[in-house]
């Protein structure tokens, strides 16, 4: 089906979804966090095994108690900024097999 619904389009596409939520992704990395919250955080070992929305909720909890002033949205589009894409590698497989599909082939 996705790739029906993807035919024809001009230019490569790679369709990913993240195990559980984007926000497993965005609270994989430590030195992010740290930078874009602003406070030494306890984070889960494996982010995408946390069960569905726990990291959404997790997310907002740090936000509300650690980046009052700011907004929700700019906090996830910052930490999407700061992540280091090999430590979401190492901490998310489903963001590893991500990123190898958008390397060019071979």
């Amino acid at each position: 089906m996705l790739d029906s619904a993807i035919e024809g389009i001009p230019i490569d596409a790679v369709v990913s979804v993240a195990i559980q939520e984007f926000e497993a992704w965005l609270i994989a990395d430590p030195a992010a966090l740290k930078s874009v919250i602003r406070q030494a955080l306890t984070l889960p070992k494996s982010p995408e095994k946390l069960s569905r929305r726990e990291a959404k909720e997790l997310l907002n909890s740090w936000c509300e108690e650690h980046a009052r002033s700011r907004d929700a949205a700019e906090v996830r589009r910052d930490l999407a900024r700061q992540c280091d894409l090999d430590t979401l590698s190492r901490q998310c497989s489903a963001f590893e097999r991500f990123l190898r599909k958008l390397q060019a082939p071979r």
